[in-house]
């Protein structure tokens, strides 16, 4: 036992080294694309342009265009940039009001309020997860921030002025309550994320098969509000030209390059993104292959998962829901900061080797071939599953052990 021990201290030692000697590089690679991105970005060319212009044609009374592409180029234009393209809306509409206050002031003092915004959210999420980084700050006190902005699509978040990392704390928030036993807290919280529906429902189908009903209900509950809200907000007629919209990303042109939108299908690290970019197949056999690639690994989940706490459930569901969810980006997977962790502050835990293996390929999502990131992705889902049939344990924090102590007194 105890050179078992052994070679495990050692082997997450070695990938913990990994980590610690390439993180100069990998920061200094971020430099530079900040160097080269962000002028650009302030100049309007970032995602950030289309939650600011769904914010002001909300707080303008104009919700019921929100879907309207022709009115939301026209807003870009005149509002952000000159642009030959439109960035289009396709988030439930209940998001815009997030984005209001932002409408309020000039792109550029809004692109770097909004980056303020998500560095907030970055360090909520981070403070959740801290006592399971543990092991990272073990070897450098620093080493476990900076490996969360080294995570590539953590960079990428802030300079497309994405909404991921608001995603992030409310699920890192979720798991927090889960460590408290207040599932229902934890599920209304991760249905808030509803603005994320394609990686929520296979993180609720899951929890469903595993019948944790408290976090199911949660989950519903806040994910029907948030739908709710989206249709007061807009109008049934806005909510048909939503689904047409959906209808057309997802299946109409599911093989096909969506530029238009913003998404090229190459640009998903995913299954979806894998397949239509290696298979060159006839469009109803690629997508007969995503759907039953997606099924199997959603099945394994559901496997693994059933007898496992419901941490490291969540933390099989995201990562089972990065690689099947049908429209998934890079600056998403920034979700993943969540197994990581839990992984990582498993200390009898296997395959640490995936660790640093996910952390160093990242990158791979800042050029043109994100769809090859599905596979050191799916290496981390399988060694997830695996080590999930380890029982669950982590650290007490100080203040657990202070509780204890006063228990133990009284």
């Amino acid at each position: 036992m105890r050179t078992e021990n052994s070679m495990a201290d050692t082997n997450r030692s070695q990938s913990l080294d990994i980590v610690l000697g390439l993180l100069p590089l990998l920061l200094g690679l971020q430099l530079i694309i900040w160097i080269v991105y962000l002028p650009a970005a302030v100049r309007g060319n970032a995602d950030f342009r289309v939650f600011y212009s769904g914010g002001y044609l909300l707080r303008s009374g104009q919700a019921s265009q929100i879907y309207d592409d022709n009115r939301v180029k026209n807003i870009q234009d005149e509002l952000v940039s000159s642009s030959p393209w439109v960035l289009p809306f396709t988030h439930p509409a209940y998001e815009t009001m997030l984005f209001v206050p932002f409408s309020l002031l000039r792109y550029q003092a809004a692109y770097f309020t909004f980056l303020g915004f998500n560095l907030l959210c970055l360090v909520i999420g981070y403070w959740f997860l801290r006592t399971r980084f543990g092991p990272l700050r073990e070897r450098w006190r620093w080493l476990s921030p900076l490996a969360v902005l080294g995570f590539m699509p953590v960079p990428a978040v802030l300079m497309q002025g994405q909404d991921s990392l608001i995603l992030l704390a409310l699920f890192t928030a979720a798991l927090a309550f889960m460590d408290s036993g207040f599932e229902l807290t934890a599920g209304l919280l991760l249905g808030v994320g509803m603005f994320k529906f394609q990686i929520l429902i296979p993180i609720g189908f899951l929890f469903f098969v595993w019948r944790r009903w408290q976090i199911l209900f949660g989950t519903v509950i806040s994910g029907a509000v948030a739908l709710a809200l989206s249709v007061a907000l807009t109008g049934i007629d806005a909510q048909r030209t939503y689904a047409h919209k959906l209808y057309d990303i997802s299946l109409k042109r599911h093989g096909a390059d969506l530029t238009g939108y913003g998404v090229p299908v190459a640009g998903m690290p995913n299954i979806r993104g894998m397949v239509s970019s290696v298979l060159h197949v006839a469009p109803g056999i690629s997508l007969s292959t995503i759907i039953i690639s997606s099924l199997v690994l959603i099945v394994l989940a559901a496997w693994r998962g059933w007898s496992t706490s419901p941490q490291w459930q969540l933390a099989i569901a995201i990562s089972a829901a990065a690689l099947t969810g049908y429209h998934v980006l890079p600056h998403d997977l920034s979700i993943l900061l969540i197994p990581m962790a839990i992984l990582l502050g498993q200390s009898k835990a296997h395959g640490l080797w995936v660790f640093p293996l996910l952390w160093v390929t990242a990158p791979i999502c800042f050029f043109h071939y994100s769809y090859l990131f599905a596979l050191p992705l799916l290496a981390f889902f399988v060694v997830l599953i695996t080590a999930a049939r380890i029982p669950f344990s982590r650290e007490p924090s100080t203040t657990d052990v202070r509780l204890v102590q006063q228990l133990i007194c009284d």
